[in-house]
């Protein structure tokens, strides 16, 4: 696996991150169990599944909770200008709770994840905006975790992990057929947190 040792000027070593190294090693999970196209709606859903449980890593190394968590991916990655700015944020690499927010004013621009779906990105830069819309699949877990309390490595955690990688998850999967899938697994593993993953669901929109 190669992880990058930065630049020491943008970026430090990416191994300095517990939800980094996660990430990375979740890809070769839904690479062997859900064969996830890394192209559109499904690119953007593996990178997110790849964002959940390197976030769930983190969680269960620090013993945090969901109300806990700082829910961003890669904190200490990016290299803070010194004296920050004004108005420029260096927070992660990625806010999963509040897309769109964890940097601001960096020399390669701010943070392009959107919060909902119908602000996605369309284009076809980044596989079809992997790295960009998986925001929005970000967004949904932390909010479900959130709203349900208590350690996110347990219901919500085992839901996304069901539902990635035993329900019958095609390989093209949209936003949508993960949706459905997430909720058929929620009714049976815990029927009492679906409220909360419909809220989730909601709030990016889908």
């Amino acid at each position: 696996m190669v992880y990058g040792d930065g630049d020491g000027r943008l970026m430090h070593d990416f191994t300095g991150a517990i939800d980094v190294v996660g990430h990375e090693m979740t890809h070769g999970v839904t690479q062997y169990e859900s064969a996830l196209v890394y192209l559109g709606e499904s690119g953007a859903l593996n990178e997110s599944l790849s964002d959940v449980f390197g976030i769930l890593a983190k969680q269960r190394r620090l013993n945090l909770d969901a109300a806990s968590s700082d829910w961003l991916i890669g904190v200490g990655i990016l290299i803070s200008p010194n004296p920050l700015p004004t108005g420029v944020l260096c927070r992660g690499l990625r806010d999963m709770l509040n897309p769109g927010t964890a940097y601001r004013g960096l020399p390669f621009g701010d943070d392009p994840q959107p919060a909902t779906y119908a602000d996605r990105y369309a284009g076809s830069d980044d596989n079809g905006g992997v790295h960009i819309n998986s925001g929005i699949l970000n967004k949904v877990f932390a909010t479900y975790a959130v709203a349900v309390g208590g350690n996110a490595w347990e219901t919500p955690g085992h839901v996304w992990y069901k539902a990635a990688t035993g329900a019958g998850l095609p390989s093209t999967a949209t936003f949508a057929q993960f949706k459905a899938i997430t909720l058929e697994v929620a009714r049976q593993i815990d029927a009492a947190t679906l409220p909360a993953l419909q809220y989730a669901w909601a709030t990016v929109g889908i």
